[in-house]
């Protein structure tokens, strides 16, 4: 009788495993459960793991790759910081242009346009060819990046090129970075970037789907891994993190002598919507000395007789070369009404 019993349980465990195995190919032959970043690049990026053996958040230094979703294909360069960028020894060396360091995430970085493309090169050309100064941008920008990323990467490498500017550019994907990646409190003092956050169960999130469904499924968190019961009281507390990173930065800039200026901008998604609230309340929250550039008009109003669709990727998400160049006229106009650019040239120490 105990034989019989072991053999029952055998193939009850048999059953199990087919069953497990059945609903798992299952899952993933719908593509239901597959994150954002496996349907951009086919692979799972970790949320929460964010462990890094430096403070520095960029792409692998000197290095050539072709980058793209099936929508677009170009192939990226990166220079000696990680960036999407000439020589950055090259921009710190300059002494005849006005120089500019833009810093943001993937939609500084240009990503869905080539690199002449970006609305930091778009604008350095209206700069140049609108005015008798010359001026020379740096694009800082990486995809991914959040403000805490860019402040250390602008402390610790950029101010030494002595900007006259800094632009930050930022939009409401900074409020799940900070979520996932935590405050400053991240750098740790040995130079290395902790995982505050980190949920040991996201190793069987990535390699299972029907562990996705079950966690999506009877727990507060969704398909990003944000835990939606938690999600409004923990916007506000981020908001005060970027507020407070953002101050740092205007405070560095000014030690330095540099303007400061924040760009806050829309995804193409959000254009003629009124979405996170939160997000669009942080101008009113930063020090009075901060300049702040808030696209999301100009950018509604631009697209009032265009057709969005035209204008962004919508597998991606990013905008392309004629996105960015509405995105960076509007930022050439608003700099020019805040009285921060003139025909004559730009307010730089």
């Amino acid at each position: 009788m105990k034989k019989k019993g072991y053999s029952l349980q055998i193939k009850f465990l048999m059953i199990s495993f087919l069953v497990v195995g059945f609903l798992e190919i299952a899952l993933r032959i719908s593509g239901k459960f597959q994150t954002y970043n496996e349907q951009m690049l086919g692979t799972y990026f970790y949320k929460y793991r964010t462990k890094k053996d430096s403070w520095f958040h960029s792409w692998p230094k000197n290095t050539t790759m072709d980058y793209g979703y099936g929508e677009f294909t170009y192939k990226n360069t990166f220079n000696e910081l990680g960036h999407r960028e000439t020589s950055f020894t090259t921009f710190k060396n300059d002494t005849v242009g006005k120089k500019i360091i833009c810093l943001g995430d993937s939609f500084t970085e240009g990503d869905g346009a080539p690199y002449d493309s970006s609305w930091v090169k778009l604008l350095e050309n209206k700069l140049n060819n609108q005015t008798d100064i010359q001026y020379n941008l740096y694009n800082a920008g990486v995809c991914g990046s959040d403000v805490m990323f860019n402040y250390t990467m602008l402390k610790e490498n950029l101010i030494d090129a002595k900007p006259n500017m800094v632009i930050e550019c930022i939009n409401h994907s900074d409020f799940e970075d900070i979520y996932y990646r935590g405050n400053e409190s991240r750098f740790l003092p040995n130079g290395t970037t902790a995982a505050p956050n980190e949920k040991k169960w996201e190793v069987a999130f990535k390699y299972s789907h029907l562990f996705r469904a079950i966690v999506t499924t009877f727990t507060p968190y969704n398909l990003y891994l944000i835990n939606e019961s938690e999600w409004e009281s923990e916007q506000k507390k981020i908001q005060l993190d970027m507020v407070n990173q953002l101050n740092r930065t205007a405070s560095l800039c000014a030690s330095h002598g540099i303007d400061y200026c924040v760009v806050i901008m829309p995804f193409p998604t959000d254009i003629g919507y009124d979405n996170y609230p939160l997000f669009k309340e942080i101008p009113s929250c930063l020090s009075g000395n901060i300049e702040v550039v808030d696209i999301h008009n100009c950018m509604n109003q631009a697209f009032d007789t265009l057709e969005l669709t035209q204008f962004y990727w919508p597998f991606n998400g990013h905008f392309n070369g004629g996105g960015y160049d509405i995105m960076s006229s509007c930022i050439y106009k608003s700099l020019i009404q805040n009285k921060t650019m003139t025909t004559g040239g730009i307010t730089l120490k």
